[in-house]
């Protein structure tokens, strides 16, 4: 990944967790530093559409779809 994917990861990450409940931020980091840009993407513009993190869409995420360790 070369420093300007870098930038634009950690920008998508940073607009989510503006997104996720307080408590949650923590647990939720984790798992968003391990996805890939076009799905911090997807997930980015869903939330920015919605303003919050919708809960069935976000657990496809925790089971590792759009993950890649």
């Amino acid at each position: 990944m070369n420093e300007s994917d870098e930038v634009l990861k950690k920008e998508l990450v940073k607009n989510i967790l503006a997104n996720v409940p307080k408590e949650d931020i923590e647990k939720d980091r984790p798992i968003l530093e391990k996805m890939d840009i076009s799905s911090l993407k997807v997930f980015s513009d869903t939330i920015s559409q919605t303003h919050e993190r919708n809960d069935m869409f976000w657990a496809l995420f925790e089971k590792n779809i759009g993950i890649k360790d």
